[in-house]
């Protein structure tokens, strides 16, 4: 009779897998499978016959003949190569009432670049081409929710274009050209706002992400306008007379070297202060003039607070977009093919109507190769946009024996351009991220399940 070492040694690990160790329990974790087995360290030495059938049932143990380069080009061809637009980014203007120290806007700007507003008929151009890519889109209503922003620079500073457009958006659901469930979203400073507009935006129902980087000295440090003056209080009671308002308002927190340490903090003002259902706690992207999350450390700092962050969100049942984003496919054993709409999934349009994937990109215009105000264009048949969807690490030659491929999505496009020259490398610090972030969510699985 063969023992269970023997009959395991016949099988292969499948190059997919992670086996961590605490405390005398072993966790091997599939994440192509998000399947985990659990066992103790003595089991998991001897491979018993019910453990080998375990990991064989769920695929981390396999058959030496069987071939994973197959299963990957079965994933790739399940994903196809055309794009699937959900997402639209209106650049109201490229121009801003702040000077933030960190921001990718400013930092990628060329000097010949002036400050300019879109106009309400390249606006309403923007929203008649995305109504036809979402015609298009046979994923739509599997996907969710069509989203419209209103971006920036700051977007109200061309409050009138915005005012309009929204009115537009409303006349084509209701003619049919946009889905009834498309939804509006403002992405604002905050420090603009004022009774109309307020009014305005709850009227129309429009949701509003304030950029507000925690307590006054944190913020004021990041977030000036451009005489020098921190701009704290004004965002601080433009998020507040939104929520009198009734208005869903989501304080957006970009996470710098000056605030990662006191995230937890942060995240509980703005549950108890604003009263928030969503929060978004963003690490800082690359730009040309920052490097800041080059730095390791910086990362591993990021991700553990972010864990604690998502401690407390989970206990007041708020939800954050950063943590949620590998929670989801975590726990519902599905395939974290993409981390950024941008990889085929949204429309960016610059003040001037120029079209392309990625709104950290819009001021350079670096792949920005269409045109709205140009009747004939369509998204659908622009090659950039199917470059950008194939952007999955999937295609990506160096991330095919990784054993994280199914829980990544990727990372920033745009930081890995700005490190190594094009969107196609690796952004290795968010490997790092997905890494520390993947084995807390498996050890809080068997904590969770040892409780029960």
């Amino acid at each position: 009779m063969q023992t269970s070492k023997n009959v395991c040694t016949r099988k292969k690990l499948s190059r997919y897998v992670s086996i961590y160790s605490r405390n005398q329990i072993v966790a091997l974790y599939h994440s192509l499978t998000q399947e985990i087995v659990f066992c103790s360290a003595q089991d998991y030495e001897k491979r018993s016959p019910t453990l080998v059938n375990e990991l064989m049932a769920k695929k981390i143990l396999l058959p030496m003949a069987y071939d994973e380069d197959k299963a990957i080009t079965r994933i790739r061809t399940s994903i196809g190569d055309k794009p699937h637009f959900a997402v639209m980014y209106l650049f109201l203007t490229n121009n801003c009432n702040l000077g933030c120290r960190y921001c990718f806007v400013e930092g990628a700007k060329q000097e010949c670049e002036r400050p300019s507003a879109m106009t309400v008929q390249t606006a309403k151009n923007a929203v008649d081409k995305f109504g036809k890519a979402i015609q298009e889109n046979s994923r739509i209503n599997e996907d969710g929710t069509p989203l419209i922003l209103f971006f920036g620079g700051e977007p109200l500073m061309n409050f009138n274009t915005l005012k309009e457009t929204a009115g537009y958006i409303e006349q084509k659901k209701n003619e049919g050209g946009l889905p009834q469930n498309t939804k509006l979203i403002l992405v604002t400073n905050g420090t603009l706002l004022t009774n109309e507009i307020v009014n305005f935006i709850t009227k129309k129902g429009i949701e509003v992400s304030v950029s507000i980087d925690g307590p006054k000295e944190i913020h004021d440090f990041n977030r000036r306008y451009k005489n020098g003056k921190g701009s704290f209080q004004g965002a601080y009671d433009g998020i507040k007379m939104l929520r009198n308002a009734g208005v869903k308002a989501c304080p957006s927190c970009t996470i710098t070297d000056v605030n990662v340490e006191r995230m937890s903090e942060i995240i509980k003002r703005f549950i108890e202060e604003f009263g928030c259902k969503a929060a978004s706690m963003s690490y800082l992207m690359n730009t040309p003039a920052n490097n800041a999350y080059s730095d390791e450390e910086y990362i591993e700092k990021y991700a553990q607070n972010l864990i604690a962050c998502f401690k407390i969100c989970r206990e007041k049942g708020v939800f954050e977009d950063r943590m949620m984003r590998r929670v989801l496919p975590f726990v519902s054993k599905t395939l974290h093919i993409k981390d950024c709409d941008g990889c085929g999934f949204q429309m960016v349009i610059t003040p001037d109507g120029k079209v392309g994937p990625c709104q950290a990109f819009a001021a350079t215009k670096k792949y920005f190769t269409g045109d709205v105000n140009g009747p004939e264009y369509n998204p659908h048949k622009d090659e950039t946009f199917y470059e950008w969807y194939s952007r999955t690490p999937f295609n990506m030659e160096k991330c095919q024996t990784c054993a994280f491929l199914g829980n990544c999505g990727g990372g920033c496009a745009y930081s890995a351009s700005v490190k190594h020259g094009n969107i196609w490398q690796q952004d290795e610090l968010f490997c790092r991220f997905v890494k520390i972030i993947t084995e807390w969510l498996i050890w809080d699985l068997y904590e969770s399940m040892a409780s029960t």
